[in-house]
């Protein structure tokens, strides 16, 4: 109800976003603050039900994460090179982002990513494999991905480049 006086609406059911539809700039501004606030609170209330499930640890930092299959090989340091597969979706389920749709593995290095992956993928050994549930401060501050919890299922194929890019299971990555 505070985010109803604050913005200036008539009402606002608090179970979704409602539109602002005048076509100022004014309610395009408040229509991407609304949408923000519910993206928070979606992900507040996904966190806190996630961290009930088994296997499910939380770090100081408020990222979420379970080891799906535990490596055997290297753990990544933070400015490490790592090749990885993965699979991104919002909370709803949503995929957004895919290294096995592109059919390879993404190769890069854990400075150069956002905090939730370079802190994530120290937890993970290569031929690892762990899901992160990545909290919106630990994400992306810019862009459609913002203000959103996302969750990221991860393969660690290897760590600074050394080994063929090939799934744990010796298939070819991104099968």
């Amino acid at each position: 109800r505070g985010i109803v006086v604050i913005l200036g609406l008539d009402s606002w059911d608090g179970d979704g976003v409602d539109d602002i539809s005048d076509g100022t700039a004014s309610a395009q501004i408040i229509n991407r603050f609304v949408h923000a606030l519910q993206y928070l609170a979606d992900g507040e209330k996904f966190m806190q039900e996630n961290a009930t499930k088994p296997g499910v640890k939380t770090t100081a930092s408020g990222m979420q994460y379970k080891t799906i299959e535990a490596g055997t090989g290297k753990t990544p340091g933070p400015q490490d090179q790592v090749t990885v597969n993965y699979r991104g979706t919002l909370i709803d389920g949503s995929e957004f982002d895919s290294s096995y749709k592109r059919g390879k593995p993404a190769t890069f290095r854990l400075d150069k990513v956002i905090k939730g992956w370079t802190e994530g993928l120290q937890l993970v050994k290569e031929g690892g494999k762990i899901q992160l549930v990545i909290p919106p401060e630990l994400a992306y501050d810019r862009g459609p991905m913002a203000h959103r919890t996302l969750i990221f299922d991860v393969e660690l194929i290897s760590v600074g480049g050394g080994k063929q890019a090939q799934s744990t299971r010796g298939e070819k990555a991104g099968e």
